[in-house]
């Protein structure tokens, strides 16, 4: 394709101020892989901007996509397709057709703009594309733009008060497509981001060709997707417009961005197409300085959906090309390929009552499924002398349905548990099997599989439990077991070299891995997409609540000859702390993490506020509903603590808290048989000082941390995580009443789901305008107005904030105690800022961290499991 234009000239007639451009369609672009784009007859109009030369022509007025043999629907005869597109208010210098750096592009800035000379969904319906199905793709660069409403692509239309009825809107930072399902309004949404090339897809695949699906792609990866239920219905006379928005009193809501595609189908393209056709447009639209194309960064792009970099094939072991879907692909030929981007598991379930039924299954199922198998292959690893690392297995592993509110979930996550004894040499019970996969992990014999790795929401757990481990130092006081750590590593069983990567952590943390299970009456194995491999509530090694003295991967034969096996591995040999013995200054049998479950908040009732919330109360009764012990010490696994003196000196912690109030307050109990609270008849007195009950507060509650939990909450948008689903840690719980660290109670994070605006089902549906406390005009006796501060607002959007913790360590009684270690706001944050490896950027997180947890999933993949687990019913 060639395109020229001439500069807008400033004297000409209003209705003349467009820019004088033509643009011919001379040959099929060279495709990078092969097109596959549909037939002929069903491609509409397909726009690339190609580096040419930019000759004026003073009769040229239209760009024009001139396709041969287009076949009209319901005509026999092929004829062109024509479609213009007029180009308003460029000026051929700043802005218009242009090359930069050997990037063609056609660049709007100002108020300039575009209008695609299209109407797609016109009330005739012999010409409306909704029955045949359409696809819209776009690829584009904005600028970076303070103010993120502005408009880069649109078609659609606005009621009376310019509030977006039906349509598509793709703005700076958010694209929003709206549409009728029957006689019910539908949106879908997702986020984008500012000045980086962006390829977006909008698929609408009609239910007279199979499932109904209305799909938005953001550079080949399915970002939303929703069932079409009845009829997909869109009548509008709205042409589409770049770089504004066409309201009802005109165009307007400029922006600057640079357009490098614009294809148009009159058919829903495939998955394999979407990738395909997305990462030929990143290539195009990332030129090298020449003009050519940064085939090494593409090549990267193909490995990883299982393209043949040495050729232009679009074979992949993922789809099937003559079925025109996705392949149910094996273990065998994910391990044979030479591009395998993750790890890959299969579990076997054989003969263990764990099929397909029981895992689709909707409802609350704590059975455990035993005599399963697992096999392991991580094509990173190497072994001893730098070759592929074999893949490891074991046998005897039991699986489990895991969560809560996932259970109702299509797909589950998953609790494997290896059941295997391990004998010593003489025959005799070492403990159950354990392994190890990543040299930084501690060994285990139980991890958490999440299943919901494609929502971002639960990509956030791995992501950000990965963040604040690596960051601990700076976040965090260290924890009684991190200090021992240092002078008590465990070594090789044996060689007796100490294992010196192996940490013990803060939080779980994860990695993506494929997923293959052979159920139960099945006959062949089954990929279900991409899971998170976690440290869960079990990792008992890795957060610090069980201590090697020594293991090995290390496999001694029968001859004394020995074999090294480097991680991935399942140990060979190893041996741990007793409960009675101690591990430096800590007795295990007296470590103890108790996790909130209830989020006990402040209750209106009628015109009285009910104190009920986290720590304002210290009755027995309330701690036990609102918590329970996921860990006991004396049991070494999560037997529910019947040990009064354990929970007295939890409530020791409520108990200090509760009373560090600045008004007088009501006892509640909480009544298990009517189920709600009632008083006591009692009170907690007010406290016009909180100094003496601060040091008491410093000696059974880690104040840096307590503070440093809460800003990370904040920093990250933890809605669900400053109440429910935080978990409080000791160790040498009841060893004697005083003493440094001793009843002290460690705040930890566990569940990070509800993040950056998500909800723990993985919708956008937090409010941007979520916040901890209210800020509002108080107007006095006097009409002078002055600020009302409302801490703890319950109607913030912080389902879980009405905590009287948070409350006494922001409180002037508390910081002018003296009792907060030396640690405030103002140091903490201080020392964050301070950090350039933290957060001194929007995208550090997002780059190191969330986007790490699937930059390897190649689209095809992440669609895959999309949809499984989204769109394909059982």
């Amino acid at each position: 394709m060639k395109c020229w234009s001439e500069a807008y000239t400033p004297n000409l007639d209003a209705e003349d101020k467009q820019i004088k451009l033509v643009c011919e369609v001379v040959a099929a672009t060279n495709s990078l892989l092969p097109t596959q784009i549909p037939n002929n007859n069903t491609l509409y109009a397909q726009w690339h901007i190609k580096q040419a030369s930019f000759p004026t022509d003073s009769f040229a007025s239209r760009w024009i996509s001139n396709i041969p043999e287009f076949t009209i629907p319901g005509e026999q005869t092929p004829s062109p397709s024509i479609t213009n597109l007029n180009v308003y208010d460029t000026n051929g210098v700043l802005s218009g057709f242009m090359t930069e750096n050997g990037q063609s592009k056609l660049r709007l800035v100002g108020e300039s703009y575009g209008v695609i000379d299209v109407q797609p969904f016109t009330a005739n319906k012999e010409d409306n594309w909704c029955s045949h199905g359409f696809t819209f793709s776009i690829t584009f660069k904005t600028d970076t733009h303070p103010y993120n409403d502005r408009s880069v692509f649109f078609i659609g239309q606005y009621d009376n008060a310019n509030q977006l009825q039906e349509g598509i809107w793709v703005g700076l930072e958010e694209v929003i497509w709206k549409y009728t399902d029957g006689n019910t309004k539908q949106t879908i949404s997702c986020k984008i981001q500012q000045n980086v090339p962006t390829t977006i897809d909008f698929v609408m695949q009609s239910p007279l060709y199979g499932t109904g699906e209305v799909k938005i792609f953001v550079n080949g990866i399915l970002n939303v997707a929703r069932e079409i239920h009845s009829e997909f219905t869109w009548n509008t006379e709205s042409k589409m417009y770049l770089a504004c928005t066409n309201y009802n009193e005109g165009v307007s809501n400029f922006s600057d961005v640079e357009f490098y595609e614009i294809k148009l189908f009159r058919q829903a393209l495939n998955d394999k197409q979407i990738v395909i056709n997305a990462l030929n447009a990143n290539a195009r639209a990332t030129l090298l300085p020449t003009g050519s194309v940064d085939f090494t960064a593409y090549n990267q792009e193909k490995q990883k959906n299982f393209f043949d970099i040495t050729s232009n094939t679009t074979n992949t072991i993922l789809w099937d090309d003559i079925d025109v879907a996705y392949k149910n692909v094996k273990f065998v030929e994910l391990q044979n390929n030479s591009a395998l981007p993750l790890p890959v598991i299969l579990l076997d379930c054989t003969n263990s009552g764990f099929t397909k039924e029981v895992y689709s299954e909707i409802g609350s199922d704590t059975r455990l499924w035993e005599n399963c198998t697992m096999q392991y292959f991580d094509p990173k690893a190497v072994d001893v002398n730098g070759d592929k690392h074999a893949t490891v297995s074991t046998e005897t592993v039991t699986i489990q349905k895991q969560g809560t509110s996932s259970m109702n979930y299509r797909s589950k996550n998953l609790e494997i548990i290896l059941n295997k004894d391990l004998l010593d040499e003489q025959g005799n019970i070492i403990g159950k099997e354990l392994f190890q996969p990543k040299e930084t992990w501690m060994p285990e014999n139980q991890f958490t599989l999440k299943a919901d790795v494609v929502d971002s929401a639960h990509a956030n757990n791995a992501a950000i439990g990965s963040w604040i481990n690596d960051h601990a130092d700076t976040l965090f006081s260290e924890t009684p077991p991190m200090q021992e750590l240092r002078s008590h590593r465990p070594v090789d069983t044996y060689t007796g070299v100490a294992h010196d990567k192996v940490t013990i952590k803060h939080t779980l943390e994860g990695f993506p891995v494929i997923l293959l299970v052979k159920f139960d009456k099945s006959s062949s194995e089954e990929m279900l997409g991409i899971y998170s491999f976690n440290l869960g509530r079990g990792a008992y090694y890795n957060m610090g609540m069980k201590f090697f003295k020594n293991f090995t991967s290390t496999k001694k034969n029968v001859d004394g000859t020995f074999v090294e096996e480097r991680v991935p591995a399942f140990i060979k040999s190893y041996e741990t702390y007793s409960p009675n013995e101690r591990f430096g200054s800590i007795l295990p049998s007296q470590i103890y993490s108790y996790e909130f479950g209830e989020n006990a908040n402040t209750i209106q009732s009628g015109n009285e506020l009910l104190p009920l919330a986290l720590f304002m109360q210290d009755d027995m009764s309330i701690i036990q509903h609102v918590g329970e012990f996921k860990y006991n010490g004396s049991t070494q696994d999560a037997t529910p603590v019947t040990d009064n003196a354990v929970w007295q000196r939890l409530q020791s912690l409520f108990k200090t808290l509760a009373e560090m109030t600045a008004m007088k307050t009501d006892k509640y109990k909480w009544d298990a048989v009517n189920k709600g609270y009632v008083k006591t008849g009692a009170t907690y007195a007010e406290q016009t000082s909180f100094s003496g009950l601060g040091d008491e507060l410093r000696k059974r509650l880690n104040i840096r941390n307590a503070y440093s939990y809460f800003m990370i909450c904040i920093a990250f948008g933890l809605v669900d995580s400053l109440g429910k689903n935080m978990v409080l840690r000791s160790w040498n719980v009841g060893e004697s009443e005083e003493g440094e660290k001793l009843n002290m109670w460690w705040p930890c994070f566990y569940d990070m789901d509800t993040a950056n605006g998500l909800s723990n089902t993985g919708e956008e549906n937090v409010a941007k305008t979520a916040y901890i406390d209210g800020f509002s005009n108080k107007i006095t006796e006097a009409g002078v107005n002055a600020l009302a501060i409302k801490y703890n607002d319950p109607d913030g959007g912080y389902d879980t904030y009405s905590s009287r913790l948070w409350d006494v360590l922001r409180n002037n009684l508390f910081i002018r105690a003296d009792a907060n270690e030396g640690y405030t706001y103002d140091n903490i944050w201080n020392s964050w800022r301070s950090n350039l490896d933290m957060l001194n950027s929007s995208t550090t997180f997002v780059d190191k961290y969330f986007s790490s947890q699937t930059k390897n999933c190649g689209q095809l993949l992440y669609n895959y499991d999309y949809k499984i687990k989204y769109l394909t019913k059982y």
